[in-house]
């Protein structure tokens, strides 16, 4: 569990070095279309 908390806190510093939203996934925004979300 802890390499993977470490990957998301890379993950995120990365985005926010680049000025990329980490939140936005394809494939999560795409479920949740499907489940009637946002």
């Amino acid at each position: 569990i802890e390499a993977i908390i470490k990957g998301d806190m890379v993950s995120l510093e990365l985005a926010k070095e680049n000025n990329v939203d980490p939140a936005p996934v394809e494939i999560i925004e795409n479920l949740k279309r499907k489940l009637g979300g946002k």
